[in-house]
């Protein structure tokens, strides 16, 4: 049929001919830009549908289709910012086929753009595509996360929780940072904790904490904390040794084989010696012996000496007395522990608890 150009007031369908003189629509059909009135609610995919329908079922925003390739819309004359509601991801790609967000940080002065257009309509977190991003205290290869208010570096893992605004990044000590909110009833005394200092994470686990402080075990807070991560109970394991009878006639650096009869291999995922602890049931009778923990052969406990805490009949736990530079263990990696001489050598039954952070 040939296609109208204008309204008529006297049309008529093209019909056809039926059965018993019955007449029926025959092909395409034109209303010549006449109304169809009194048309009811759409039943079946390929119904029509009435202004009605369409307002209840969308209300009064506005609905756009783009049909085409993305270099399609930048032909269009639209303002994303006012189209509140609409789906982010769609409204993203006019905006950005629209303008040159590149330009931004080049020297160009976009100051009006973003001023006439309310970018928080378009991405909720009011950061888009060549936006300028707040990179103090970031690094190199940092991942940023949305945290609901802000972007902020993603922890190592998903299992990092990061802590902001809650401390003061110079410590207090090397073993204890101060809480500018308490936080003794939110994080549980053997939390993992890992801190950056100077662009490197460190491990430990909460010794203990109070309304104005945290005392870590682990990596000695060394400098001014960059990032506090807390981690979850699951990253937490213990391994535990036992050394039957006299140990410490001499000084020995593989009680394990010596006393066990045997060899400590990891078979885990990386992760941290971030806590060495150890008793005896039998004091030496004159000077107590020494006793750390080596991975790889290289001592992780730096206390006197490093040669690791004296040994008594309660638990001896380290605090910050663990070398970073050794405190990492992967798999295959080999534990055992070591002892100086006591002074009459008759200390007995030793004890070693070691407690390990999971990398993730």
């Amino acid at each position: 049929m040939e296609r109208p150009t204008a309204r008529q007031s006297a049309w008529q369908w093209q019909e056809r001919i039926g059965i018993r003189d019955r007449k029926t629509l025959d092909g395409d059909q034109s209303l010549f830009f006449n109304r169809l009135m009194d048309l009811g609610d759409p039943l079946e995919d390929f119904d029509a549908v009435n202004k009605k329908y369409v307002d209840d079922v969308f209300g009064d925003g506005e609905i756009i289709v783009v049909i085409g390739s993305v270099d399609d819309i930048a032909d269009l004359d639209l303002d994303p910012g006012s189209i509140a509601g609409s789906d982010a991801d769609a409204v993203m790609a006019v905006h950005l086929a629209m303008y040159d967000h590149t330009l931004i940080g080049s020297g160009v002065d976009l100051t009006e753009h973003l001023a006439a257009y309310d970018h928080t309509n378009i991405h909720p977190s009011n950061i888009i595509d060549g936006d300028t991003v707040d990179v103090s205290g970031r690094d190199t290869g940092d991942v940023l996360t949305w945290n609901g208010a802000m972007w902020v570096p993603a922890p190592p893992s998903s299992r990092w929780r990061l802590e902001e605004g809650t401390y003061v990044a110079t410590p207090a000590s090397t073993s204890t940072i101060t809480t500018l909110i308490s936080r003794s009833g939110v994080i549980p005394i053997g939390t993992p904790i890992a801190y950056k200092i100077g662009g490197v994470y460190y491990f430990g686990i909460v010794r203990n904490i109070t309304p104005d402080t945290i005392t870590v075990a682990g990596a000695p807070l060394s400098g001014d904390i960059q990032r506090l991560l807390l981690g979850v109970a699951e990253q937490v394991g213990q391994a535990d040794y036992v050394i039957p009878g006299v140990f410490s006639a001499i000084a020995e650096d593989e009680l394990i084989k010596t006393f066990q009869k045997s060899h400590s291999f990891w078979r885990g995922k990386p992760a941290y010696l971030v806590h060495i602890s150890h008793i005896v049931q039998a004091l030496d009778s004159t000077v107590q012996p020494n006793v750390n923990v080596l991975i790889n052969g290289n001592a992780v406990g730096t206390d006197n000496a490093n040669t690791g805490l004296p040994v008594a009949l309660v638990v001896q736990s380290t605090g910050i007395g663990i070398n970073p530079s050794n405190y990492r263990i992967e798999y295959g990696d080999v534990i055992e522990l070591e002892t100086t001489a006591g002074g009459t050598g008759n200390a007995s039954d030793l004890t070693a608890f070691l407690t390990f952070i999971s990398e993730s």
